[in-house]
């Protein structure tokens, strides 16, 4: 960051106004975006916090910046619902399939369209029957161990 000169330092004095202290960094931040004027809460169109970590202006309270950021989220969903998949590329066999021959992980709630799984059904498939065999004994032995430690219970069984 540049060092800040005298006549900055005077341009950018209407801050004072405003702010208990102005940092070198928000004063820089109005030279280098040319403005010199108080930026204000994109909700409430209060005065806005000058946030030192991430070198901007953010919003005037909590509530505010969680708020902007449901908001953000909703237009984000509402841009992507737009897109209307017909095909996807299945991650593991790179094939291009329909729509319809991949699971979902159920409804967004923002804007009640399905979440379609990166995986095809049959990859799908055959990665769970592969991870159910790889992990069937870990399974077993800590079945055998909880019903060794917990006698009440009913008899070990292996599925």
């Amino acid at each position: 960051m540049k060092k800040i000169l005298q006549q900055d330092i005077e341009k950018t004095n209407f801050l004072l106004s405003h702010y208990e202290t102005v940092c070198d960094r928000q004063r820089f931040w109005h030279i280098r975006n040319n403005t010199f004027k108080i930026e204000s809460c994109q909700i409430c169109n209060n005065l806005a916090h000058f946030s030192k970590t991430r070198f901007l202006y953010t919003y005037c309270s909590k509530q505010c910046s969680k708020k902007g950021f449901a908001k953000k989220l909703h237009d984000k969903a509402v841009n992507k619902s737009l897109i209307v998949l017909v095909e996807k590329k299945c991650n593991l066999c790179e094939k291009i399939k329909p729509v319809s021959e991949f699971y979902t992980n159920g409804k967004s709630k923002i804007t009640g369209k399905y979440n379609i799984r990166s995986f095809c059904k049959v990859c799908s498939d055959i990665k769970g029957k592969e991870s159910y065999i790889k992990f069937k004994e870990d399974r077993a032995n800590k079945q055998r161990l909880y019903y060794e430690n917990n006698p009440g219970s009913k008899e070990f069984c292996l599925h």
